[in-house]
């Protein structure tokens, strides 16, 4: 048991890392993409690399710390609890100052979703085009990345009507991001009980952590912390592995979506976040945009015999399947 606690919480691996070079390349990246995405991968990659890309993610993270310290009539401001809290600021329940602001990145409103962007204008307007330019750099990086899948599952699927993640991606409003800020504390090594995400959605991409001394509100260096995330994936063997990335680094992670789509050869893998002690006292800031097809876009599976797994989800997802389901109709089983 002991042994097995160990393995649990010390062990690490590299994810499957890509150069930015690498997706303006004619290569072939299918082998890469199957070993970060199938069935024995990680269910994510990164990438380097990327122009512009470090500084962007250093602006907007360190604005996530000013942005939870605004006064609690600026963030009134911004909060829409109409939308359930899924766009502006919401509040975390915390004595410090922490919370996640949500924003489509493309449409201050958006007409389908009938909610409109609240931008702190007034208090903080830097976040808008802070948040707007790493955005775009993050989905064009991504739809980059898809024109590579979209050549994958051409080569696995030549006469079928597999749909085009590219396409799926750039013709979409619906992307999302959201800018959080949080205090990191010791978590009990003996708690097994993490917090399992399954992200039902296409594609989603986010930033190695920017860690902050919450006294001086310096920013503080990744080595300090040796580039741990405290991002945890659960593999094949369900063993938490620990994920290792550096600031230079964006991390695209697969959703079941992507199974679909791939008729199964792609396979998403739970993840958690894990307070380690080293990171006790310190405040946290990451950014993640969660980049999906529109709600009414009708999925198509061009293999759907080994589409799913025997898991409780796939059979949820596999009962009410059914070729031309949307997005949306999937989407609502899984989260």
């Amino acid at each position: 048991m002991l042994s097995k606690l160990f393995k649990r919480f010390l062990s690490y691996k590299q994810p499957i890392s890509l150069k930015y070079c690498d997706l303006h390349s004619p290569r072939n990246l299918s082998n890469e993409l199957f070993e970060a995405f199938g069935k024995d991968g990680l269910g994510l990659l990164t990438i380097s690399g990327i122009p512009y890309y470090r500084s962007q993610r250093q602006k907007l993270l360190s604005l996530s710390y000013e942005l939870s310290h605004l006064s609690v009539l600026d963030k009134a401001k911004i909060e829409n609890p109409e939308s359930g809290f899924n766009i502006g600021w919401k509040e975390a329940q915390s004595q410090y100052p922490c919370g996640t602001f949500t924003a489509n990145p493309i449409d201050d409103y958006n007409q389908d979703a009938f909610y409109q962007n609240l931008w702190p204008l007034q208090s903080l307007p830097s976040l808008r085009p802070a948040f707007r330019e790493l955005s775009t750099t993050i989905m064009k990086t991504v739809f980059l990345l898809a024109m590579h899948i979209d050549k994958y599952m051409e080569l696995l699927f030549p006469y079928s009507n597999a749909l085009s993640f590219e396409r799926l991606l750039y013709d979409s409003h619906s992307h999302i991001g959201s800018l959080s800020h949080s205090l990191s504390y010791n978590q009990d090594r003996d708690d097994n009980n993490f917090n399992w995400k399954n992200y039902s959605g296409l594609l989603t991409a986010y930033t190695c952590p920017l860690f902050i001394n919450t006294v001086t509100a310096s920013i503080l260096p990744p080595e300090l912390f040796d580039c741990e995330t405290g991002i945890i994936v659960q593999d094949t063997q369900n063993e938490g592995v620990h994920i290792k990335i550096n600031n230079d680094m964006l991390v695209i992670q697969i959703g079941f979506v992507s199974q679909i789509l791939s008729g199964g050869v792609f396979r998403p893998k739970p993840t958690a976040v894990y307070h380690d002690e080293k990171f006790a006292g310190t405040g946290r800031s990451e950014f993640r945009m969660v980049l999906n097809p529109n709600d009414g876009c009708e999925l198509q599976c061009p293999d759907e015999v080994n589409a799913f797994t025997s898991s409780v989800i796939d059979n949820e997802v596999k009962e009410y399947w059914k070729p031309g389901a949307t997005f949306a109709s999937i989407a609502s089983l899984i989260n």
